[in-house]
């Protein structure tokens, strides 16, 4: 008897994304951010949401590229 596994989707966190295509490592981030790297790296794996200080860090370190709405899986309108 076959038994079905559950299928997980990961996607990439939009903060990786834009910092991988971008080649900017963590360190990176954490320098122009001022935030922890465990911070970061925490965010980026989906482990924690990050705090209204740290959104608005991020939001400025891309330069309004990403927003909150990115931060929370909230999809852009056409």
């Amino acid at each position: 008897m076959l038994r079905k596994m559950k299928r997980t989707v990961i996607c990439m966190h939009p903060l990786r994304a834009y910092r991988k295509a971008r080649k900017l490592t963590l360190d990176d981030v954490v320098k122009e951010t001022k935030l922890s790297k465990a911070t970061v790296s925490r965010i980026e794996q989906h482990k924690n949401a990050p705090s209204a200080d740290s959104l608005r860090r991020l939001c400025k370190f891309t330069g309004g590229l990403l927003t909150p709405n990115d931060f929370f899986g909230v999809e852009r309108q056409s």
